[in-house]
């Protein structure tokens, strides 16, 4: 009897239908790719795709020598054929622009007609794209306003069409078909000449002139040789396997160690998401052991559809149309009717206008939601075959962790989350029914102490149980919740224990990035406000600092400061303060401020000068009430600022506590940009020993610490969660448990903090840079407050 095949052994089981979805979903990719690649060929725009691109790059110094080098020759007045024909147009634009014309036009057309391209055709086709790039530089300086009617009018712009405009704006437009044929030729002639390729250890042509039948006579193309149509597929084989819509594992991932790659079987995935050299370099020589521990017991997690949930969200999308609880409507929203006198009055055909681009805008947004949340809702039913299932996870160079299933994942919107529940039930405890019941009432957007939430919820008792029931009777009561369709999946759960046995419960931080660098100051007077030390009831930090900002604001009394109260309010500073953690700008606060005023129906010239103010007012009070938050981040910023002036040419790097060696991308590289009027090519020459961007380093680091501290804080918690045998999932700055696992959790998120903490996080990275960049001048952090590290185990509002 013959031996069976590895395939034989597998089929039929959950190995070979997890196999067989990746190959699924590599073949999707393969042919979404391939589709795009033949209308782009079709159209005659091949020269974009990017694996065309990458060899446009490749050849686009020496073909711009070689036109340079002939431009020399126009402007000596050396004699050559048909130089005086074609010699004014080849001396009117650059010769940057003139190899992305010539590059791009050949490469098209030849992908176009593989078997060859006639020269006339091709000749001419590339001359009447240079003078379409003549005429265009002339009517933008003719008239900006000729150019934008010509950019408006169009969708895609073409040569004939860039020259047919030229024709009737221009006095003098540039017009010869001769002409247009003897400058694609010298052009062609210096691709020909000067596009080569390593192949089979030689240099050998990518272009090659032959001769073809053509209407029964031998004429001569233009072809890409068997090398060019090799490296060119070779491009479009790596790019269609890029990036496969991977859909969630059927069985555990492979677990992640120093020697294995860990995630899907069939098809590897690197565990940093986009990785640079350096990264990729610092991963490997780093060895984070508990970083690979911490990447399996979160891959672990078994999830399944909750079905009742997906056939509420089905009925609200097939029979209402959408539109409820955060589901973005079925149809476009129809435009408004065009108001009597439209066409006699300019006002009422301007506001007419306004109100129409809205409903544009709207529309616009509600085709991404919408084609959001039909995959999603594709994937869930994919995955309701299955009685369980699993999330494979990348990390991010900082270090925090992302699934990569696009999709259905707990990092997605209200609806993705409330389609998953934990595939293994919990049976419920009373204090699993007490923790599903603050869940709920957070979904319902209930705030305050535990028994304040729980207190609101029961004054709607007889409301949950009628959702529980008839949610379709009683749409208009739970999609009024925050999150409307957690909400819907908690009422189902608060009234069948079989429902809240699976049940995701999550505990978020209060203002995480904050509660982070409080901790690492030691900061107890801005701890206590992001409750870091125990409380009868949670602090706000938010409410705090918009409490210092209203007193701020009374003490000026100016017209400016009057006119900002009436609108300050916790809401108005929530993101500002969020964001400021992560290093926000004064302009980036500015831009949310302003967001929020708009809203609120102010107008666009009084809502820009009310939220800068607003903004810097904002930035002032986080330094009084948040006073060791805001040194660490200021000391972070100086260090890498030291460490830039000693070191411009290497890019920062420390140690999280997981053990992840981070490095920050963020270099200079040299980037030239070829724009003209029918594509725009990018030059990038990416090289470790570029200059690193300054300004990037200095504002990322802040955050990216940060960051580095809170997954490092969420991978300790699922490691211990693991060993507890209990399931966890996170966002970020949210940990997720069953109901009757709540407590265990709680009690996880504090201890795990606290020893993290307890290591003196900036006194390492004072160390570690000091070894790393002997030479620079790091300054000395500021002194610790007072703040008991100890206390933080008996807060129960750290995450709640």
């Amino acid at each position: 009897m013959a031996p069976l095949e590895i395939g034989e052994i597998v089929a039929g089981s959950h190995i070979g239908k997890q196999v067989e979805m990746e190959i699924d979903a590599i073949a999707a990719g393969v042919a979404r790719y391939r589709r795009l690649v033949r209308e782009a060929t079709e159209r005659g725009d091949a020269g974009s795709l990017k694996a065309v691109e990458r060899l446009l790059v490749h050849w686009f110094e020496p073909v711009r020598m070689a036109i340079r080098l002939e431009q020399k020759a126009i402007i000596a007045g050396k004699t050559g054929q048909r130089r005086g024909l074609y010699g004014p147009l080849i001396l009117s634009l650059k010769a940057d622009k003139l190899a992305v014309i010539a590059l791009h036009s050949l490469l098209s057309r030849c992908l176009l007609e593989p078997n060859g391209d006639l020269v006339v055709r091709g000749f001419y086709a590339m001359g009447n794209a240079v003078i379409a790039e003549i005429h265009a530089e002339q009517l933008q300086k003719h008239s900006r306003v000729d150019w934008m009617r010509v950019v408006r009018r169009y969708k895609r712009m073409t040569p004939a069409r860039i020259n047919q405009f030229a024709k009737q704006v221009l006095t003098d437009p540039v017009w010869t078909r001769r002409g247009a044929v003897a400058a694609g030729a010298v052009l062609s002639k210096a691709v020909l000449e000067s596009a080569l390729l390593e192949f089979n250890r030689k240099l050998v042509p990518a272009f090659e002139h032959i001769k073809i039948w053509h209407n029964n006579q031998k004429v001569g193309a233009i072809k890409l040789t068997d090398a060019g149509s090799s490296v060119i597929e070779d491009g479009h084989a790596f790019r269609s396997e890029l990036r496969p819509r991977f859909l969630p594992m059927v069985v555990e991932p492979y677990p992640w160690s120093l020697k294995n790659e860990g995630g899907y079987i069939k098809v590897r995935t690197p565990m940093i998401a986009k990785p640079t050299q350096e990264q990729r370099r610092a991963l490997y020589t780093s060895a984070p052991l508990r970083l690979h521990e911490a990447m399996n017991a979160i891959n672990s997690t078994r999830w399944s559809v909750n079905r009742p949930v997906i056939e509420v969200m089905k009925w609200v999308w097939n029979d209402l149309g959408g539109g409820v609880g955060k589901l973005p409507k079925a149809d476009k929203l129809p435009l408004p009717p065009r108001p009597d006198g439209i066409d006699d009055h300019p006002e009422i055909l301007k506001a007419w206008k306004a109100e129409a681009h809205e409903v544009h805008g709207q529309n616009a947004r509600n085709a991404g939601w919408r084609a959001q949340f039909v995959q999603m809702l594709a994937v869930a039913e994919r995955m309701s075959e299955f009685s369980s299932w699993y999330l494979p996870h990348q990390i991010c160079f900082r270090g925090r962790f992302y699934p990569i299933p696009l999709h259905l994942n707990h990092h997605g919107n209200d609806l993705a989350r409330s389609a998953m529940q934990f595939a293994d039930p919990v049976p419920l405890t009373d204090r699993g029914r007490w923790w599903l019941k603050v869940h709920a009432a957070n979904c319902y957007g209930s705030r305050g102490s535990f028994e304040a939430r729980i207190e609101s919820l029961e004054e709607i008792r007889g409301e949950i149980v009628r959702v529980a029931k008839d949610p379709r009777a009683t749409l208009d009561f739970w999609s009024q919740a925050d999150d409307p369709w957690q909400f819907l999946a908690a009422c189902f759960a608060l009234c069948d224990d079989d429902a809240g046995a699976v049940l995701p419960v999550q505990q978020d931080g209060s203002c995480n990035g904050m509660q982070h660098l409080c901790a690492a100051a030691r900061d107890a007077d801005g701890g206590a406000w992001v409750n870091l030390l125990p409380g009868h009831e949670p602090r706000d930090a938010y409410e705090r600092v918009c409490r210092a900002v209203i007193e701020t604001l009374a003490s000026m009394k100016t017209p400016q400061s009057s006119e900002l109260l009436k609108y300050m309010d916790r809401k108005l500073v929530k993101q500002p303060v969020m964001t400021s953690n992560y290093n926000v700008t004064l302009r980036g606060m500015r831009n949310q401020i302003m967001e929020t005023l708009r809203d609120r129906g102010v107008e666009r010239h009084v809502a820009g000068g009310l939220a800068l103010f607003a903004a810097r007012t904002i930035r002032d009070s986080l330094d009084t009430v948040f006073s060791g938050s805001q040194h660490v981040m200021r000391w972070l910023e100086g260090c890498a600022q030291a460490i830039n002036e000693e070191y411009p040419t290497q890019t920062i790097k420390w140690t999280t506590p997981l053990g992840l060696l981070a490095v920050q991308p963020y270099r200079n590289h040299r980037v030239g940009r070829v724009k003209t009027a029918l594509q725009e090519v990018s030059i990038i020459q990416e090289n470790d020993d570029s200059p690193v961007a300054k300004v990037k380093q200095r504002q990322g680091l802040p955050p990216n610490v940060v960051h580095g501290w809170d997954s490092s804080h969420m991978g300790a918690a699922a490691i211990e969660m693991h060993r507890r045998k209990q399931a966890f999932a996170c966002v970020h700055d949210s940990g997720w448990s069953h109901a009757s696992n709540a407590d265990s959790l709680a009690s996880v998120l504090r201890d795990t903090f606290v020893e993290m903490h307890k290591a003196d996080l900036v006194s390492q990275l004072y160390t570690e840079w000091h070894g790393l960049y002997p030479f620079a001048k790091i300054p000395t952090p500021a002194k610790h407050g007072t703040l008991d590290l100890e206390d933080v185990r008996n807060s129960a509002y750290l995450f709640s």
